[in-house]
């Protein structure tokens, strides 16, 4: 099933990648992969490991899911912290070959940062235990609404920039709000005690 996912996904990112390049030709296609590269580049860089330590600890400490939660949702709201200050500060720098709309856009989307590290954390716990079909319906959720969406808004007329990120954001949202449910009837709750130990353990 994990493998069947991975090539739809794939699928369905390549279908979408081709008819933004029609739809928008190469210039506005550049200007979208300009807005949502670095965001994304500075979320994967200040997980930090994070997303395989947290998969490792639910799959081997499964008594302690909630605090590996926790913890992972602290560290997840610090990283966040700094990676949306470093990227506001740089993108200007980053895209200084692009236009205002293209900065402010980007600058916009690095919202996707707290969203998508919590979201990834919360899927983790699901993938160290197991629960693949979860895991992956979770995972379809983001190419699957993002082709989607760009078909509605094109044939709209609203196929623009800026709802291209708030687009992927609303996706981005739907996909956590999906991981906490799934956790929350689990058992898992929103961070309630941190537990120190186990952060090092992560960490380390």
């Amino acid at each position: 099933r994990t493998l069947l996912v991975n090539c739809g996904i794939n699928a369905l990112g390549l279908a979408n990648s081709i008819l933004l390049s029609h739809w928008l030709g190469p210039v506005g296609r550049g200007e979208i992969a300009a807005a949502m590269l670095w965001p994304m580049l500075l979320a994967y860089l200040f997980n930090l490991g994070i997303i395989a330590s947290t998969s490792y600890f639910a799959a081997s400490r499964p008594a302690k899911l909630q605090p590996i939660f926790s913890n992972a949702m602290a560290l997840a709201l610090i990283q966040s912290v700094v990676a949306m200050a470093i990227g506001y500060l740089a993108l200007p720098y980053l895209l200084h070959s692009q236009t205002a709309n293209v900065i402010n856009s980007a600058r916009l989307y690095l919202l996707v940062i707290p969203i998508t590290l919590s979201a990834q954390y919360g899927t983790s716990i699901l993938q160290g235990r197991m629960h693949m079909s979860a895991f992956n319906w979770l995972r379809t959720i983001i190419p699957f609404g993002y082709l989607a969406g760009t078909i509605t808004l094109a044939v709209s007329g609203q196929l623009v920039l800026i709802n291209i990120v708030l687009l992927h954001l609303g996706l981005s949202l739907v996909t956590w709000l999906g991981a906490m449910f799934i956790l929350y009837k689990m058992g898992i709750r929103l961070p309630v005690q941190i537990d120190r130990e186990t952060g090092k353990d992560m960490l380390r």
